[in-house]
């Protein structure tokens, strides 16, 4: 299942269509003006953007990998 919210980029059709043509994945989407229906997540990202991601210049996906492991790692202990 992938979750979005309503944004463009997630209700065109280029989209929908993209997700349909994976036969076991479902779409789901937050209702109009739900923020905090994805809190903690939205949570987690504004956490990893802001303590890693802008900060380490990153220049390869391996490196981006790296980061994100241990900002996971450090976000749940």
């Amino acid at each position: 299942m992938i979750n979005s919210d309503q944004g463009a980029q997630f209700t065109s059709n280029a989209y929908i269509d993209l997700i349909k043509s994976f036969k076991t994945t479902k779409i789901s989407m937050d209702g109009k003006g739900r923020a905090t229906d994805n809190i903690a997540i939205e949570r987690f990202f504004r956490s990893y953007k802001w303590e890693r991601l802008y900060l380490l210049y990153s220049e390869t996906v391996t490196e981006v990998r790296a980061v994100t492991k241990k900002h996971i790692a450090k976000y749940n202990h």
